[in-house]
């Protein structure tokens, strides 16, 4: 049982797979799965747009998750998997909630969850001033490349 509504959301074939499988074996009240003939990321990030949280293995979900300030919890059991999600996680400062479910017992998984979930509103301010600077230093990097190649030219 759970106290959030839970949307099963495949990203790729072999996803929908498994999501099926975790449905048709874990079935939670209020577990949705969503079934997608593409897998078509605007839509991914839609859906994740409206979520409070994303619980995750894998990295675009990541991504899409920061672009859109929605909190999130990486799991993952392998260590490139680990690596890419917490190297994401740390451009905005939430590289603890990257989870190795090998070296994490199912008691501190959970409680790393209830963290997430219980400073929400905190993270998301987080995300959007991290994604504030991050603008400012795209902006800064596209004026130097511009200074730059105008040099070039003359």
């Amino acid at each position: 049982e759970t106290r959030c509504k839970v949307v099963l959301l495949p990203m790729t074939g072999s996803d929908a797979t498994c999501c099926y499988e975790l449905y048709k074996y874990n079935y939670i009240q209020g577990m949705h799965i969503l079934k997608f003939y593409t897998f078509d990321f605007r839509v991914i990030r839609g859906i994740i747009s409206g979520a409070e949280c994303c619980i995750t293995m894998k990295h675009h979900p990541i991504i899409f998750s920061m672009g859109e300030k929605v909190p999130v919890l990486s799991v993952t059991n392998k260590e490139y998997g680990f690596m890419k999600n917490q190297g994401a996680l740390s451009l905005f400062g939430l590289e603890k909630y990257c989870v190795d479910l090998q070296s994490t017992s199912d008691k501190d998984v959970n409680k790393m969850f209830d963290d997430v979930w219980n400073n929400r509103e905190m993270i998301k301010r987080q995300i959007e001033e991290k994604l504030g600077e991050l603008k400012k230093r795209r902006e800064n990097f596209l004026v130097l490349v511009d200074e730059i190649l105008k040099e070039d030219k003359q």
